[in-house]
Protein backbone atom coordinates (compact mmCIF):
# COMPACT_ATOMS: atom_id res chain seq x y z
CA UNK A 1 0.00 0.00 0.00
CA UNK A 2 1.20 3.52 -0.77
CA UNK A 3 2.68 5.38 2.19
CA UNK A 4 0.59 8.38 1.14
CA UNK A 5 -2.60 6.62 2.25
CA UNK A 6 -3.68 7.81 5.69
CA UNK A 7 -5.83 5.78 8.09
CA UNK A 8 -7.50 7.00 11.27
CA UNK A 9 -8.38 4.36 13.86
CA UNK A 10 -11.29 5.62 15.97
CA UNK A 11 -11.70 3.91 19.33
CA UNK A 12 -13.66 5.00 22.42
CA UNK A 13 -10.92 4.08 24.90
CA UNK A 14 -7.14 4.27 24.78
CA UNK A 15 -4.10 4.79 27.03
CA UNK A 16 -3.94 5.63 29.94
CA UNK A 17 -7.01 3.37 30.20
CA UNK A 18 -5.79 -0.21 30.70
CA UNK A 19 -7.51 -3.06 28.90
CA UNK A 20 -7.33 -5.58 26.09
CA UNK A 21 -8.80 -3.41 23.32
CA UNK A 22 -6.69 -0.43 24.38
CA UNK A 23 -3.53 -2.54 24.13
CA UNK A 24 -4.60 -4.06 20.81
CA UNK A 25 -5.24 -0.67 19.19
CA UNK A 26 -1.80 0.56 20.29
CA UNK A 27 -0.11 -2.51 18.80
CA UNK A 28 -2.22 -2.36 15.63
CA UNK A 29 -1.33 1.32 15.07
CA UNK A 30 2.34 0.60 15.63
CA UNK A 31 2.44 -2.37 13.27
CA UNK A 32 0.55 -0.55 10.49
CA UNK A 33 2.94 2.39 10.62
CA UNK A 34 5.96 0.10 10.64
CA UNK A 35 4.81 -1.50 7.39
CA UNK A 36 4.17 1.86 5.71
CA UNK A 37 0.47 2.47 6.34
CA UNK A 38 0.32 5.96 7.88
CA UNK A 39 -2.04 5.48 10.82
CA UNK A 40 -3.18 7.72 13.68
CA UNK A 41 -5.64 7.19 16.53
CA UNK A 42 -8.69 9.16 17.72
CA UNK A 43 -10.22 8.52 21.14
CA UNK A 44 -12.10 10.19 23.97
CA UNK A 45 -10.00 12.21 26.39
CA UNK A 46 -10.53 10.15 29.56
CA UNK A 47 -8.52 9.72 32.75
CA UNK A 48 -10.45 6.54 33.57
CA UNK A 49 -13.10 4.47 31.83
CA UNK A 50 -16.15 6.60 30.91
CA UNK A 51 -14.85 9.57 32.89
CA UNK A 52 -14.08 12.03 30.07
CA UNK A 53 -12.43 15.46 30.21
CA UNK A 54 -13.82 18.50 28.38
CA UNK A 55 -10.43 19.31 26.89
CA UNK A 56 -8.76 18.37 23.63
CA UNK A 57 -5.26 16.94 23.59
CA UNK A 58 -2.83 15.53 21.03
CA UNK A 59 -0.03 13.11 21.80
CA UNK A 60 2.79 12.21 19.41
CA UNK A 61 4.95 9.19 20.20
CA UNK A 62 7.16 9.69 17.16
CA UNK A 63 5.44 6.99 15.16
CA UNK A 64 1.80 8.08 15.22
CA UNK A 65 -0.46 10.71 16.77
CA UNK A 66 -3.29 10.20 19.24
CA UNK A 67 -6.08 12.79 19.08
CA UNK A 68 -8.04 12.95 22.33
CA UNK A 69 -11.49 14.44 21.83
CA UNK A 70 -13.34 16.58 24.37
CA UNK A 71 -16.37 14.76 25.74
CA UNK A 72 -18.73 14.63 28.71
CA UNK A 73 -20.70 11.99 30.54
CA UNK A 74 -24.34 13.09 31.05
CA UNK A 75 -24.39 11.19 34.35
CA UNK A 76 -22.04 13.77 35.84
CA UNK A 77 -24.69 16.45 35.24
CA UNK A 78 -27.99 14.58 35.53
CA UNK A 79 -26.83 11.78 37.90
CA UNK A 80 -28.02 9.20 35.39
CA UNK A 81 -27.17 8.69 31.76
CA UNK A 82 -30.16 7.27 29.85
CA UNK A 83 -27.96 7.00 26.74
CA UNK A 84 -26.15 4.08 28.34
CA UNK A 85 -29.11 1.93 27.30
CA UNK A 86 -27.96 2.33 23.69
CA UNK A 87 -24.22 2.02 24.45
CA UNK A 88 -23.49 5.77 24.52
CA UNK A 89 -21.58 6.38 27.74
CA UNK A 90 -20.09 9.71 26.71
CA UNK A 91 -20.95 12.47 24.22
CA UNK A 92 -18.12 13.97 22.13
CA UNK A 93 -17.67 17.59 21.14
CA UNK A 94 -19.33 17.69 17.68
CA UNK A 95 -16.38 19.16 15.79
CA UNK A 96 -14.31 15.96 16.10
CA UNK A 97 -15.32 14.97 12.55
CA UNK A 98 -13.35 17.91 11.13
CA UNK A 99 -10.23 15.82 11.62
CA UNK A 100 -11.58 13.17 9.24
CA UNK A 101 -10.80 15.37 6.22
CA UNK A 102 -7.11 14.63 6.70
CA UNK A 103 -7.55 10.87 6.22
CA UNK A 104 -8.40 8.54 3.36
CA UNK A 105 -9.98 5.82 5.50
CA UNK A 106 -11.79 6.08 8.84
CA UNK A 107 -11.77 2.80 10.74
CA UNK A 108 -14.07 2.60 13.78
CA UNK A 109 -13.19 -0.03 16.38
CA UNK A 110 -15.77 -1.86 18.48
CA UNK A 111 -19.16 -1.06 19.95
CA UNK A 112 -18.28 -0.62 23.63
CA UNK A 113 -19.44 2.96 23.00
CA UNK A 114 -21.09 3.91 19.69
CA UNK A 115 -21.00 7.71 20.08
CA UNK A 116 -18.19 8.28 17.58
CA UNK A 117 -19.90 6.09 15.00
CA UNK A 118 -23.36 7.65 15.40
CA UNK A 119 -22.10 11.24 15.37
CA UNK A 120 -20.20 10.48 12.13
CA UNK A 121 -23.38 9.54 10.27
CA UNK A 122 -23.15 12.36 7.69
CA UNK A 123 -19.41 12.11 7.05
CA UNK A 124 -18.69 11.13 3.46
CA UNK A 125 -15.54 9.08 3.69
CA UNK A 126 -14.80 5.36 3.24
CA UNK A 127 -15.77 4.28 6.75
CA UNK A 128 -15.02 0.83 8.11
CA UNK A 129 -16.41 -0.56 11.33
CA UNK A 130 -15.00 -3.57 13.16
CA UNK A 131 -17.37 -5.29 15.58
CA UNK A 132 -16.00 -7.13 18.61
CA UNK A 133 -19.02 -8.11 20.77
CA UNK A 134 -22.54 -9.04 19.74
CA UNK A 135 -24.68 -6.59 21.70
CA UNK A 136 -27.54 -7.29 19.28
CA UNK A 137 -28.30 -10.30 21.47
CA UNK A 138 -29.65 -7.87 24.07
CA UNK A 139 -33.38 -7.31 23.37
CA UNK A 140 -33.29 -3.59 24.13
CA UNK A 141 -30.54 -3.04 21.56
CA UNK A 142 -31.41 -5.45 18.77
CA UNK A 143 -34.09 -3.37 17.07
CA UNK A 144 -32.06 -0.17 17.33
CA UNK A 145 -28.89 -1.75 15.99
CA UNK A 146 -30.68 -3.38 13.07
CA UNK A 147 -32.34 -0.08 12.22
CA UNK A 148 -29.26 2.13 12.45
CA UNK A 149 -26.04 0.17 12.03
CA UNK A 150 -26.42 -0.87 8.36
CA UNK A 151 -26.42 2.85 7.46
CA UNK A 152 -23.27 3.87 9.33
CA UNK A 153 -20.36 2.44 7.32
CA UNK A 154 -19.31 1.25 3.88
CA UNK A 155 -17.74 -1.98 5.06
CA UNK A 156 -18.38 -4.00 8.22
CA UNK A 157 -15.78 -6.36 9.65
CA UNK A 158 -16.16 -9.08 12.28
CA UNK A 159 -14.65 -12.43 13.19
CA UNK A 160 -18.06 -14.07 12.65
CA UNK A 161 -20.53 -13.32 9.87
CA UNK A 162 -23.46 -14.06 12.19
CA UNK A 163 -22.42 -11.21 14.44
CA UNK A 164 -22.95 -8.73 11.60
CA UNK A 165 -26.12 -10.38 10.34
CA UNK A 166 -27.58 -9.94 13.83
CA UNK A 167 -26.93 -6.21 13.40
CA UNK A 168 -28.85 -6.28 10.12
CA UNK A 169 -25.79 -5.84 7.89
CA UNK A 170 -26.11 -7.50 4.47
CA UNK A 171 -23.57 -10.08 3.37
CA UNK A 172 -22.59 -7.85 0.43
CA UNK A 173 -21.13 -5.34 2.89
CA UNK A 174 -19.70 -7.78 5.44
CA UNK A 175 -16.18 -9.13 5.67
CA UNK A 176 -15.09 -11.91 8.03
CA UNK A 177 -11.67 -11.03 9.41
CA UNK A 178 -9.83 -11.44 12.73
CA UNK A 179 -8.69 -7.91 13.53
CA UNK A 180 -6.71 -8.45 16.75
CA UNK A 181 -3.64 -10.60 17.13
CA UNK A 182 -0.74 -11.41 19.40
CA UNK A 183 3.05 -11.08 19.19
CA UNK A 184 4.01 -14.76 19.08
CA UNK A 185 7.68 -14.01 19.75
CA UNK A 186 6.91 -12.11 22.96
CA UNK A 187 4.04 -14.30 24.17
CA UNK A 188 5.46 -17.80 23.93
CA UNK A 189 5.57 -20.92 26.10
CA UNK A 190 8.29 -21.13 28.72
CA UNK A 191 10.60 -24.08 29.24
CA UNK A 192 9.95 -23.88 32.96
CA UNK A 193 7.32 -26.23 34.36
CA UNK A 194 3.78 -24.99 34.81
CA UNK A 195 2.27 -24.76 38.30
CA UNK A 196 -0.37 -27.50 38.38
CA UNK A 197 -2.80 -25.77 40.74
CA UNK A 198 -2.41 -22.16 39.52
CA UNK A 199 -5.55 -20.63 38.01
CA UNK A 200 -5.24 -17.23 36.32
CA UNK A 201 -7.85 -14.52 35.74
CA UNK A 202 -6.78 -11.56 33.59
CA UNK A 203 -9.32 -8.87 32.77
CA UNK A 204 -11.08 -5.72 33.86
CA UNK A 205 -12.63 -6.14 37.32
CA UNK A 206 -16.22 -5.47 36.33
CA UNK A 207 -19.34 -7.58 36.77
CA UNK A 208 -19.58 -8.46 33.08
CA UNK A 209 -16.21 -10.27 33.29
CA UNK A 210 -17.65 -12.69 35.86
CA UNK A 211 -14.87 -12.77 38.47
CA UNK A 212 -17.47 -13.19 41.22
CA UNK A 213 -18.70 -16.35 39.47
CA UNK A 214 -15.21 -17.81 39.53
CA UNK A 215 -14.72 -16.97 43.22
CA UNK A 216 -18.06 -18.55 44.08
CA UNK A 217 -17.26 -21.64 42.00
CA UNK A 218 -14.03 -22.50 43.83
CA UNK A 219 -16.07 -23.88 46.73
CA UNK A 220 -17.06 -26.74 44.38
CA UNK A 221 -13.52 -27.44 43.18
CA UNK A 222 -12.02 -30.55 44.78
CA UNK A 223 -8.28 -29.89 44.29
CA UNK A 224 -6.67 -27.09 46.37
CA UNK A 225 -5.94 -24.19 44.03
CA UNK A 226 -4.21 -20.82 43.87
CA UNK A 227 -6.05 -18.08 42.00
CA UNK A 228 -4.08 -15.08 40.68
CA UNK A 229 -6.22 -12.11 39.64
CA UNK A 230 -4.78 -9.39 37.37
CA UNK A 231 -6.56 -6.37 35.92
CA UNK A 232 -7.74 -2.78 36.43
CA UNK A 233 -10.55 -1.89 38.86
CA UNK A 234 -12.89 0.68 37.32
CA UNK A 235 -16.04 -0.34 39.19
CA UNK A 236 -14.93 0.19 42.79
CA UNK A 237 -18.17 -1.06 44.34
CA UNK A 238 -17.91 -4.33 42.44
CA UNK A 239 -14.18 -4.58 43.19
CA UNK A 240 -14.90 -4.24 46.92
CA UNK A 241 -17.41 -7.08 46.66
CA UNK A 242 -14.77 -9.28 45.01
CA UNK A 243 -12.19 -8.35 47.65
CA UNK A 244 -14.62 -9.47 50.38
CA UNK A 245 -15.16 -12.75 48.54
CA UNK A 246 -11.38 -13.23 48.30
CA UNK A 247 -11.02 -12.71 52.06
CA UNK A 248 -13.75 -15.24 52.79
CA UNK A 249 -12.19 -17.74 50.39
CA UNK A 250 -8.76 -17.40 52.02
CA UNK A 251 -10.22 -17.73 55.53
CA UNK A 252 -11.74 -21.12 54.63
CA UNK A 253 -8.22 -22.35 53.92
CA UNK A 254 -8.78 -24.84 51.07
CA UNK A 255 -8.13 -22.47 48.19
CA UNK A 256 -6.23 -19.19 48.07
CA UNK A 257 -6.75 -16.11 45.92
CA UNK A 258 -4.79 -12.90 45.51
CA UNK A 259 -5.44 -9.71 43.57
CA UNK A 260 -2.16 -8.62 41.96
CA UNK A 261 -3.31 -5.32 40.45
CA UNK A 262 -2.54 -4.06 36.95
CA UNK A 263 0.49 -5.36 35.06
CA UNK A 264 2.27 -4.35 31.88
CA UNK A 265 3.00 -6.90 29.16
CA UNK A 266 6.48 -7.75 30.44
CA UNK A 267 5.20 -8.51 33.95
CA UNK A 268 2.12 -10.38 32.70
CA UNK A 269 3.88 -12.88 30.44
CA UNK A 270 5.40 -15.04 33.24
CA UNK A 271 1.93 -15.49 34.75
CA UNK A 272 0.53 -16.73 31.44
CA UNK A 273 3.51 -19.07 31.11
CA UNK A 274 3.27 -20.72 34.53
CA UNK A 275 -0.52 -20.81 34.94
CA UNK A 276 -2.21 -24.17 34.51
CA UNK A 277 -5.43 -22.58 33.20
CA UNK A 278 -6.74 -19.14 32.26
CA UNK A 279 -10.37 -18.76 33.33
CA UNK A 280 -12.65 -16.13 31.75
CA UNK A 281 -16.24 -16.62 33.00
CA UNK A 282 -17.60 -13.59 31.12
CA UNK A 283 -21.35 -13.06 31.30
CA UNK A 284 -21.50 -11.84 27.67
CA UNK A 285 -19.89 -15.01 26.23
CA UNK A 286 -16.84 -13.09 25.02
CA UNK A 287 -14.18 -14.77 27.19
CA UNK A 288 -11.54 -12.08 26.91
CA UNK A 289 -10.50 -11.44 23.31
CA UNK A 290 -6.88 -10.36 23.75
CA UNK A 291 -6.22 -12.20 27.02
CA UNK A 292 -7.34 -15.46 25.41
CA UNK A 293 -4.97 -14.92 22.49
CA UNK A 294 -2.09 -14.13 24.83
CA UNK A 295 -2.70 -17.13 27.09
CA UNK A 296 -2.96 -19.57 24.18
CA UNK A 297 0.18 -18.11 22.64
CA UNK A 298 1.92 -19.03 25.91
CA UNK A 299 0.56 -22.58 25.71
CA UNK A 300 -2.04 -22.11 28.45
CA UNK A 301 -5.49 -23.68 27.95
CA UNK A 302 -8.64 -21.68 28.65
CA UNK A 303 -11.96 -22.20 30.33
CA UNK A 304 -14.38 -19.59 29.03
CA UNK A 305 -17.98 -18.90 28.18
CA UNK A 306 -17.30 -18.84 24.45
CA UNK A 307 -15.80 -16.77 21.68
CA UNK A 308 -14.15 -17.46 18.32
CA UNK A 309 -10.81 -18.22 20.02
CA UNK A 310 -11.78 -20.67 22.78
CA UNK A 311 -12.65 -23.96 21.09
CA UNK A 312 -14.27 -26.56 23.31
CA UNK A 313 -12.27 -29.79 23.42
CA UNK A 314 -9.49 -28.31 21.26
CA UNK A 315 -7.66 -25.60 23.22
CA UNK A 316 -9.85 -25.48 26.30
CA UNK A 317 -13.40 -25.89 27.56
CA UNK A 318 -16.47 -23.70 27.20
CA UNK A 319 -19.20 -23.39 29.82
CA UNK A 320 -22.47 -21.50 30.11
CA UNK A 321 -22.31 -18.00 31.62
CA UNK A 322 -23.24 -17.68 35.31
CA UNK A 323 -23.21 -21.47 35.78
CA UNK A 324 -21.04 -22.44 38.73
CA UNK A 325 -21.65 -26.19 38.32
CA UNK A 326 -20.45 -26.28 34.71
CA UNK A 327 -17.46 -24.11 35.58
CA UNK A 328 -16.59 -26.32 38.58
CA UNK A 329 -16.84 -29.47 36.44
CA UNK A 330 -14.53 -27.94 33.83
CA UNK A 331 -12.01 -26.85 36.46
CA UNK A 332 -12.02 -30.27 38.12
CA UNK A 333 -11.53 -31.99 34.76
CA UNK A 334 -8.52 -29.90 33.73
CA UNK A 335 -6.89 -29.56 37.14
CA UNK A 336 -6.84 -33.34 37.51
CA UNK A 337 -5.52 -34.06 34.00
CA UNK A 338 -2.11 -32.55 33.20
CA UNK A 339 -1.83 -34.39 29.86
CA UNK A 340 -5.11 -32.89 28.67
CA UNK A 341 -3.95 -29.40 29.70
CA UNK A 342 -0.71 -29.89 27.79
CA UNK A 343 -2.59 -31.11 24.71
CA UNK A 344 -4.94 -28.13 24.75
CA UNK A 345 -2.01 -25.77 25.33
CA UNK A 346 -0.01 -27.13 22.36
CA UNK A 347 -3.03 -26.97 20.06
CA UNK A 348 -3.76 -23.43 21.24
CA UNK A 349 -0.20 -22.30 20.49
CA UNK A 350 -0.34 -23.85 17.02
CA UNK A 351 -3.65 -22.11 16.26
CA UNK A 352 -2.22 -18.74 17.31
CA UNK A 353 0.86 -19.18 15.11
CA UNK A 354 -1.26 -20.12 12.08
CA UNK A 355 -4.14 -17.65 12.41
CA UNK A 356 -3.57 -14.90 14.96
CA UNK A 357 -0.06 -13.49 14.67
CA UNK A 358 0.05 -9.70 14.36
CA UNK A 359 2.23 -9.93 11.27
CA UNK A 360 -0.37 -11.85 9.27
CA UNK A 361 -3.26 -9.75 10.53
CA UNK A 362 -1.65 -6.40 9.70
CA UNK A 363 -0.60 -7.54 6.23
CA UNK A 364 -4.15 -8.65 5.48
CA UNK A 365 -5.66 -5.48 6.92
CA UNK A 366 -3.40 -3.34 4.71
CA UNK A 367 -4.78 -5.21 1.68
CA UNK A 368 -8.32 -4.58 2.89
CA UNK A 369 -7.60 -0.84 3.13
CA UNK A 370 -6.14 -0.84 -0.36
CA UNK A 371 -9.12 -2.67 -1.84
CA UNK A 372 -11.66 -0.47 -0.04
CA UNK A 373 -9.96 2.75 -1.11
CA UNK A 374 -9.67 1.59 -4.70
CA UNK A 375 -13.32 0.61 -4.75
CA UNK A 376 -14.44 3.86 -3.10
CA UNK A 377 -12.67 5.94 -5.72
CA UNK A 378 -14.58 4.12 -8.46
CA UNK A 379 -17.99 3.88 -6.83
CA UNK A 380 -19.88 5.95 -4.28
CA UNK A 381 -20.92 2.81 -2.38
CA UNK A 382 -18.48 0.19 -1.18
CA UNK A 383 -19.28 -3.41 -1.98
CA UNK A 384 -17.41 -5.92 0.15
CA UNK A 385 -18.02 -8.51 -2.57
CA UNK A 386 -15.76 -6.51 -4.84
CA UNK A 387 -13.33 -6.06 -1.96
CA UNK A 388 -13.19 -9.81 -1.51
CA UNK A 389 -12.58 -10.30 -5.25
CA UNK A 390 -9.68 -7.85 -5.15
CA UNK A 391 -8.18 -9.50 -2.08
CA UNK A 392 -8.36 -12.94 -3.66
CA UNK A 393 -6.66 -11.62 -6.81
CA UNK A 394 -3.63 -10.30 -4.85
Amino acid sequence: MSALVKVLLVTPSYHPIVGGSETAIRILSTKLNEMGVQTDVMTFNMNRKWNPIWREATEDNGLFKVFKVSAFNPARIFRINPLELIKMYVVPKPNFTNRFKEYDIIHFQGEADVSFLLFSFFVRRPKLWTSHVNYAKLPRLKKLFRLVFPRLAYLYIAHDSKLLSDYGVSTSRSLVFQSFGVDTETFRPSETKKTDNLILFVGRITRSKGLHILLKTLAQVTSPTRLAIIGPTDDMKYAETCIDMIKQLNERGIHSAKYLGVMDEKSLIPWYQKAAILVRPDLDRFSGGLTSLEALSCGTPIIGTGNHVVRNGVNGLTVSPNNTKELADALNELLQNRELREEYGMKGRKMIEECFSWQKIVQHLAKIYEAVLSNYRVRAKCSSRRVRDELEAK
